[in-house]
């Protein structure tokens, strides 16, 4: 870093930075981050974007793009790292970590989330903690178009009328994951005003991007599908209305018209395993791919996360043998540790715990390990399986642990 100079974006820097994020990603980023620099972006401004520069010439970058999740209903803050770049020959001279590090400080996020290159995030504090269906690098299941049956619905682009019906089933789809994303009217403005935008895909010509369509009877929606073609047709969202269609009848539909978006035979369904469409085409889709990377997570401040999602760990417990129990839960993550106080299945405080020592809390866990275990990513008989550093101190305790945090599927891609 020595010699540079570390700073927010300007608006001058944009042509500089297209080029930068271009070459160092080997894509046309262009249009994406054009979009970040305009006024109109719901989410995204300028002062979310730091640069590094030497010699008037911008050798790295980093966008830590806000927004908002569900978590089992209840929102927080969330921030995504998006654009990290550093040209080819600036590597290894910190500016990864010194952009990490600046527009951190400058975050109010609750969580933080990045996507790729796990091995160097995990330096960051940055460990895998959510599944990610969010594109190409997705996991997901592959079926082949001619295996699903021709059905009488119809589809349409997705329109500004179309928004509050698109609120409630995306609402509809958040109750199903432990993490999933609430949407904006403002983002779903933006999200059906750009979606069918013309951007360059390397070689092989333009494509859209992305696109937002309804599902509809005589001119009636009946639900909702997002595709995208890349080297395979994705289908990366979709939603019903209930008693408006089956899931058997809107999935063939969806997947026929994505294969046909794309040019493909095959689809790539990019969804949660417990996603209805497997369920009523149990034999029609391949095996569950692996992701290439899934979503890497940081909750920098543990105590006041649990104190902001409360509302939820009471339900759950509710909902658990656990219900109505009194006492204290002491937690340690080795860097942290916090004690949540129970009375009578209510959380009656959340504070940061500091022990002597990190055995003396009653739930010890290595880094990363509550990130994955909060959002159900790893169950606690798989922690414990794959990590002997982690451990529980009692029965009580465990039977406590495995109430508050089931095991679950996550829903985050965002709009």
């Amino acid at each position: 870093m020595s010699g540079s100079n570390l700073r927010l974006a300007l608006p001058s820097d944009l042509e500089a930075l297209v080029d930068l994020e271009t070459r160092a990603m080997h894509f046309p980023m262009g249009h994406r981050v054009r979009e970040w620099f305009r006024d109109d972006h719901p989410n995204v401004r300028i002062e979310h974007i730091a640069v590094v520069e030497r010699d008037g010439k911008l050798v790295a970058a980093a966008a830590l793009l806000p927004g908002s999740l569900l978590y089992r209903g209840i929102p927080f803050r969330s921030a995504h790292w998006d654009a990290v770049v550093t040209d080819d020959h600036e590597r290894r001279q910190g500016h990864c970590r010194a952009l990490f590090d600046f527009l951190t400080s400058r975050s109010k996020a609750d969580c933080l989330l990045v996507e790729g290159l796990t091995w160097l995030y995990r330096r960051f504090g940055y460990y895998p903690a959510i599944q990610n269906h969010g594109g190409c690098n997705s996991g997901g299941r592959i079926g082949r178009v001619a295996d699903f049956p021709p059905t009488a619905l119809q589809t349409r682009p997705a329109a500004f009328e179309d928004i509050p019906l698109l609120q409630t089933l995306r609402q509809q789809a958040t109750g199903r994951y432990v993490v999933g994303t609430p949407v904006s009217e403002a983002a779903w403005r933006h999200a059906i005003r750009h979606d069918r935008t013309v951007v360059g895909r390397g070689e092989t010509g333009l494509n859209k991007w992305e696109e937002i369509r309804l599902l509809v009877r005589k001119d009636e929606p009946v639900g909702f599908y997002m595709h995208d073609p890349w080297d395979i047709a994705l289908l990366m969202e979709l939603e019903i209305l209930p008693g408006a269609t089956t899931w058997r009848e809107a999935g063939a539909t969806a997947v026929h018209a994505t294969g046909e978006f794309g040019g493909q035979r095959e689809v790539k369904a990019v969804l949660p395993e417990s996603h209805p469409l497997f369920s009523v085409y149990p034999c029609s889709f391949g095996p569950p791919a692996r992701a290439a990377s899934d979503w890497t997570v940081r909750i920098p401040h543990l105590a006041g996360f649990l104190a902001k999602v409360a509302s939820a760990l009471e339900r759950t417990l509710d909902a658990s043998h656990m219900a109505g129990w009194t006492g204290d839960l002491t937690l340690s993550r080795i860097e942290d540790a916090v004690q949540i106080s129970f009375k009578d299945g209510r959380i009656t405080g959340v504070e940061p715990w500091r022990p002597e020592r990190p055995e003396e809390a009653r739930l010890r866990l290595t880094p990363g390990r509550f990130e994955a275990l909060v959002f159900g990513y790893r169950s606690l008989d798989a922690i414990l399986a794959e990590d002997a550093d982690c451990s529980v101190a009692d029965e009580e305790a465990e039977a406590l642990v495995r109430a508050l945090f089931p095991p679950g599927d996550s829903f985050v891609r965002m709009v």
